[in-house]
């Protein structure tokens, strides 16, 4: 039987590598996501993506991530290593144990010959000495949590140097085209503008361009009592129109 010392050294040793594993791949998959995220944000922005394009990255990219964290990083941490396994686990993490972990795992069956009570006994009083989390040090975690604080930044620049152009992408990814179009540097001028008309009678409505070229159609939207209707609007030659 493997001494209580050691037993418990070994369980807490595989908890932290267990736990660490698993947020070590947790952190890499939200800076992978985050990146990508930007990335595909800043590139619609630039060049206005179509919507089963940034839909097929996004998706694609989530899902591909979360099955590599549940194939390489969850599963290897849920399946239970042998004692001996997790005694070179140790040692390697500590080589100043010269083995006396590893071989006392292994001739924990022979108890009761003298040898082998020597070494146990010593083996536990090393053991007493060790630090469990020396398996898996903090310091794993120093290069991705670096990395996903300059991510946090970037987008903290994104958002507020930015907060129309963010807004718009992150709308994009969620809906097609027609619920929200891209942000251009289009200016659309309306006529007649805000007015009054006798219930029943007709009314003009134009839309044109102020600043840049005219966009391949136009829709007017109509709420009323919280319904909201929408008509395609006529060009006649210069700008759009609907009566």
């Amino acid at each position: 039987m493997i001494p209580k010392k050691i037993h418990r050294l070994l369980l807490a040793a595989d908890s932290r590598w267990r736990s660490m594993h698993i947020l070590k791949g947790l952190l890499l998959v939200l800076s992978v996501l985050g990146a990508v995220l930007l990335v595909l944000c800043l590139a619609d922005n630039l060049a206005a993506l179509p919507w089963l394009l940034r839909r097929a990255v996004f998706l694609g990219t989530l899902l591909g991530l979360g099955a590599w964290l549940a194939w390489k990083r969850v599963l290897p941490a849920l399946r239970s290593a042998p004692p001996e396994a997790l005694a070179v686990r140790v040692e390697r993490a500590n080589p100043g144990l010269d083995n006396v972990i590893v071989n006392s795992v292994l001739l924990a069956s022979n108890e009761g010959d003298p040898m082998v009570d020597l070494l146990l006994e010593d083996a536990e009083e090393r053991a007493g000495r060790v630090d469990p989390g020396r398996v898996a040090p903090w310091k794993r975690l120093e290069k991705l949590g670096l990395g996903l604080a300059g991510l946090l930044v970037l987008w903290a620049l994104y958002l507020g140097l930015f907060p129309a152009q963010a807004k718009n992408a992150l709308q994009r990814l969620r809906v097609s085209d027609d619920f929200a179009p891209p942000l251009s540097s289009i200016t659309i001028q309306v006529t007649p503008g805000d007015c009054l008309v006798l219930q029943g009678s007709d009314l003009e409505i134009r839309a044109g361009t102020r600043k840049g070229p005219l966009p391949e159609r136009a829709v007017l939207f109509l709420r009323r009592k919280g319904e909201t209707a929408s008509f395609p609007m006529e060009f006649d030659g210069r700008s759009f129109r609907h009566i």
